[in-house]
């Protein structure tokens, strides 16, 4: 199979009908672009070496994927328009390409064999070479062992660096439990195509999982999980303890369907860092950014999660976070109405209020989603939907046309338009105060052959 894209943007709102492509925090994405989710299992990997969403911008891309036998294959070369954030603070368009080669053995679901390959030319970022094997086997029908080796050579540092590590998994009916460790060097750079977590840790982990289910009554699962983890940073020097416990319970009731709750604690022991998300660089591609956040807190949540088929749906979940000079609460909501068949408005509210510390900005951030389907006819559709980010007042609006003329082939119209909020400017797009910063008009055609 060969695929090509370019400047996909009207494929990600195609596809991104509660997540948008404009969000400003591009880690909180599930991958649901279409270029990069075709073939996109055949880059799985036991760690995020490989993470798609690290191509932010992409402006074209090309693909080509198949299989010969036992062996499987592919190459991705994507050329991505990112930002890029310099000392003085000023943001810099960063091209940026991309060429990703795979290669997998597999024999049976019981064994495979894969290199993952990562060549990036960035004209400011970190520009190298990645190399990596991974492997599973299944040892019986309850053990997996999966482990992984890489390898990164980056352009201005003459060291090599490595990234090694396993899990040993034990998964049955009312059982699973996993231990593994991980180690990743001091230069490794694990944001050069894959997720940005920190570099030089090693880590311990293992997780234990309880899970009881019944029949014949209202109470269909009770889920206990435990997780205990020791990792190491900053050359080994800071380590820290990390561990947790949750409670799922899964119930049906006649009005609300299907309905999840429960809550967990977790806590930390030692120093730590991560992104500062209050920041402005955490408006942009968040690459590298990680700042030392605080030291020895816990935390607890608790969540409810409804039936989303029925006419009424909702979720809530709340986190508080309490570290030695910062505390810091999330809470996510998200409601459906569905007042006739062939109408459903969801709104979705994310709030993020972050403490004063000499670490973090204080701030609270709102990001606020809303989405319309609307059934015109049964075989036109129409959707609606925009969102706002409090961060940099920032606002998309979005609309969908999509009319099936032939059974399984379509028509689509798209109009996006993206913009800050901005009292100085007088006018803008349908509404007032709104800097526009682009509009995207897109035509979509489609048209299937039944052989």
């Amino acid at each position: 199979s060969i695929l090509a894209t370019f400047k996909p943007d009207f494929s990600q709102i195609e596809a991104d009908e509660d997540q948008l492509n404009i969000s400003d925090y591009p880690l909180e994405l599930d991958e649901k672009r279409p270029f990069f989710l075709e073939g996109n299992e055949l880059y799985e990997t036991p760690t995020d070496i490989y993470y798609s969403r690290r191509m932010t911008r992409p402006e074209y891309g090309a693909k080509f994927f198949g299989s010969a036998g036992f062996l499987k294959y592919g190459m991705t070369l994507v050329n991505n328009d990112g930002l890029y954030e310099d000392n003085g603070g000023s943001l810099l368009r960063n091209n940026e390409y991309f060429l990703i080669p795979r290669i997998k053995y597999v024999k049976s679901s019981s064994f495979s064999l894969g290199y993952l390959g990562g060549f990036v030319d960035s004209q400011y970022g970190q520009s190298g070479q990645l190399h990596s094997t991974d492997l599973l086997w299944r040892a019986t029908n309850y053990i997996d062992v999966i482990g992984i080796f890489a390898k990164t050579s980056i352009n201005g540092k003459s060291d090599f660096n490595e990234q090694y590590g396993f899990n040993v998994e034990y998964d049955t009916d009312a059982w699973e439990a996993e231990i593994g460790m991980q180690k990743i060097s001091n230069n490794f750079a694990l944001g050069l195509i894959g997720f940005p977590d920190p570099n030089n840790y090693a880590q311990l982990r293992g997780r234990l999982q309880r899970l009881f289910r019944f029949e014949n009554s209202t109470f269909q699962e009770l889920r206990f999980e435990a997780v205990l983890s020791n990792k190491g940073t900053y050359d080994f020097s800071a380590p820290t303890t990390n561990y947790s416990a949750s409670i799922r319970v899964r119930q049906h009731l006649d009005y609300f369907g299907g309905i999840s709750y429960g809550f967990g604690v977790n806590g930390v022991n030692g120093y730590f860092r991560n992104y500062d998300i209050s920041a402005p660089s955490a408006l942009y591609d968040n690459y590298g950014q990680f700042e030392a956040v605080d030291e020895n807190g816990s935390a607890f949540n608790f969540f409810f999660d409804s039936d989303f088929s029925k006419a009424f749906g909702y979720f809530i979940r709340f986190e508080q976070q309490r570290y030695k000079q910062t505390d810091i609460i999330n809470i996510q909501n998200n409601i459906q109405i569905k007042p006739i068949d062939d109408i459903l408005i969801r709104f979705e509210i994310n709030l993020r209020d972050i403490g004063p510390s000499q670490y973090l900005e204080e701030g609270t951030i709102w990001r606020i989603n809303y989405k319309m389907n609307y059934s015109l006819l049964p075989n036109v559709f129409i959707r609606i939907f925009s969102q706002f980010n409090s961060q940099r007042d920032r606002l998309s609006n979005n609309l969908i046309i999509n009319y099936e003329y032939v059974r399984g082939s379509f028509i689509y119209f798209a109009y996006n338009e993206v913009g800050t909020l901005d009292d100085s400017f007088n006018q803008g797009s349908f509404i007032n105060n709104y800097n526009l910063d682009r509009r995207t008009f897109s035509l979509k055609w489609t048209y299937s052959f039944y052989l």
